[in-house]
């Protein structure tokens, strides 16, 4: 069985994934479930042909029915928060713990049973999350306490508060180089990051030379929010390494432009695709993530996760030095 998906139906994947069926998984743009010579587009005829394979094997029907397919398609036509607000406002008007955790289903995450209904909900409000939705104090309780139960369950990769994708961190190309000319301690730089050239200005004028910049790779923090330094827009930060007076730009490890930095030894994530928020310098939750990301033994690691990119680990000369 191959499964084609398109990033609008990774909330749906995740689900999926619950059924422990023998589907490979493939990108696409289109949404389609091939099992031999048969095909089933959509999301109806797909989740429709998964309770048939479900009524085959030894799976639990409460997980996948035609009422929770009936919800997902309702679900997925709201934003997560709208769905969230009605879900924790239903609880709260009524008592008992069995409550229905998606209205009107008869099966409930706060008593014996789990829908794939469910793990829609939760991956959408997820990836809202992982985008900057803000949520109130009773919704936010509702993820965090499905979270921690859906984690004694099945293995993926929680929302952590000191999260590194916070920051999207992309390999990126120096194409030209100028001199401030309003700064003295200012370089203007063109940088390429594959699929676009963006404009950031650095404060590495007399700390390195232009030359030995220019037609180089280094790392960059792609998501800020465009600020202006003496009349130029910069719309990110170059990663530089730092030890006391001591400062090395940070090279990156292959030249691929646009390529996106990962850390090892992740849990399988719920979301791959979402918009990465733009990010204030300012920001506390910014200056905390930016503290866990150092240099050790030669190595640039996040907490105790080496950084990849493009299966590679980012190498300097540094041997221990913080990173900014």
């Amino acid at each position: 069985m191959i499964l084609s998906y398109t990033p609008a139906e990774e909330d749906l994947l995740f689900a999926i994934s619950y059924l422990k069926l023998p589907i490979e998984l493939q990108e696409s743009d289109v949404f389609c479930l091939k099992i031999q010579d048969e095909e089933y587009l959509g999301v109806k005829d797909v989740m429709n042909q998964l309770i048939s394979l479900c009524k085959c094997d030894p799976h639990d029907l409460d997980l996948l029915n035609d009422e929770v397919v009936s919800e997902i398609q309702r679900m997925r036509q709201l934003s997560p928060r709208k769905v969230l607000v009605s879900l924790t406002q239903h609880k709260k008007e009524s008592d008992g713990e069995n409550m229905p955790s998606n209205i009107p289903l008869h099966n409930y995450i706060n008593g014996k049973f789990l829908t794939l209904a469910d793990l829609v909900l939760f991956a959408r409000v997820y990836k809202s999350i992982k985008e900057g939705v803000k949520y109130s104090i009773v919704e936010k309780r509702w993820f965090d306490e499905f979270q921690a139960r859906l984690l004694k369950l099945i293995e993926f990769k929680e929302i952590e508060i000191v999260d590194f994708e916070i920051l999207d961190i992309r390999i990126g190309r120096i194409e030209e180089i100028k001199v401030h000319k309003n700064a003295d301690l200012l370089y203007v730089e063109k940088v390429n990051l594959g699929s676009e050239e963006v404009q950031i200005i650095s404060g590495l004028r007399g700390r390195m030379e232009m030359e030995d910049m220019k037609d180089k790779c280094f790392l960059f923090v792609v998501n800020m929010q465009k600020s202006k330094l003496r009349g130029e827009v910069s719309n990110g930060m170059i990663l530089c390494a730092k030890d006391g007076d001591n400062l090395e730009v940070i090279q990156a490890p292959v030249d691929i432009p646009g390529e996106k930095l990962y850390l090892s030894g992740e849990k399988r994530p719920v979301i791959r695709n979402f918009n990465v928020p733009k990010i204030n310098k300012s920001n506390e939750i910014f200056s905390e993530v930016m503290s866990e990301l150092k240099i050790r033994n030669n190595k640039l690691i996040f907490k105790d996760k080496v950084v990849l990119c493009a299966g590679k680990e980012v190498i300097t000369k540094m041997s221990n030095a913080s990173v900014s």
